[in-house]
């Protein structure tokens, strides 16, 4: 009898255990589930401030693009603003210099034509870039200029340019505005130049030669094409131009000079308002260097 209740209370013991890990299990399952159910809920509830968040950083962004797209647009504005004052002030220094008229010295006057017996009247280029003095060779042989010697010449110019050519020194006489003649040696070249414009005198400067009785001996004071015969030289430059005293200068700013012809107009020299048309064209002669070779 006592065996047999002895068996009861040990399978009573049993259940127990069974029973009570059943337990803890169903207990750990509920705790799970309640921390899950406490993450869901702390999720959703955090849901609406990110969103909140992201939404505002959107904001932020959006404005700052915003803000970098009103600066570059306002530098574009500057800087199509500035090109336009610089493309104005560029224009109107350019309208500004293209109102003058730079004009060459030259000056009429007499050479003897040995043909004829009598003095003819020609164009004379001054120019101190040159150094010899050169009379085109087609008018000495007008002129019969008699020839001294023959030899070949090596013109050098701006930018190294040569020229080889035949050249004849010849003797000529020319007559001054004093009554006295100047008799000198130069050289023959081929082609002297092609032509260039004649100063045009405004009403200004027309009066103001007037008023003070100035004849100027340029050969046209009308903005005709003019085409030298003579080019004077650095070696002949001084026995032509007379550089004494204060230089004058007429209302356009163009100087006169001292010539044995009389006085003559060169310079630089504002163009009259009605006048603006004239354009003279860029002329360099500068001929550095005609030397025997």
């Amino acid at each position: 009898m006592r065996q047999r209740s002895a068996a009861p209370g040990r399978e009573s013991k049993g259940i127990s255990q069974t029973v009570r890990s059943d337990y803890q299990q169903t207990q750990q399952r509920d705790n799970i589930s309640y921390a899950r159910n406490e993450a869901i809920s702390q999720s959703h509830q955090q849901r609406p401030t990110m969103r909140k968040n992201h939404n505002t950083n959107l904001h932020i962004e959006e404005n700052e693009i915003e803000e970098e797209t009103k600066e570059d647009d306002a530098i574009t504005s500057e800087v199509e603003l500035h090109s336009t004052v610089n493309h104005t002030a560029i224009r109107r220094t350019l309208d500004t210099q293209g109102r003058y008229q730079i004009i060459l010295m030259t000056a009429e006057g007499s050479i003897w034509n040995h043909n004829t017996d009598k003095f003819e009247k020609v164009v004379f280029l001054f120019d101190t870039g040159a150094q010899k003095t050169i009379i085109e060779e087609e008018f000495a042989v007008k002129l019969g200029l008699p020839r001294l010697k023959t030899e070949m010449c090596l013109m050098s110019g701006i930018g190294g340019n040569t020229e080889m050519f035949e050249s004849n020194v010849v003797s000529v006489k020319i007559g001054t505005a004093y009554g006295k003649d100047l008799d000198i040696l130069i050289q023959t070249k081929p082609i002297l130049t092609k032509g260039f414009p004649s100063v045009k005198l405004s009403p200004a400067d027309q009066a103001f030669l007037q008023d003070r009785n100035i004849l100027v001996c340029n050969p046209n004071i009308r903005d005709e094409n003019q085409l030298p015969q003579i080019l004077v030289g650095l070696d002949h430059y001084y026995d032509f131009v007379h550089e004494k005293g204060e230089i004058l200068q007429i209302p356009s700013g163009l100087r006169l000079a001292g010539t044995i012809f009389g006085p003559t107009l060169y310079g630089r020299g504002s163009i009259d308002a009605q006048d603006s048309d004239i354009t003279a064209p860029a002329v360099a002669h500068c001929i550095t260097a005609v030397t025997s070779a």
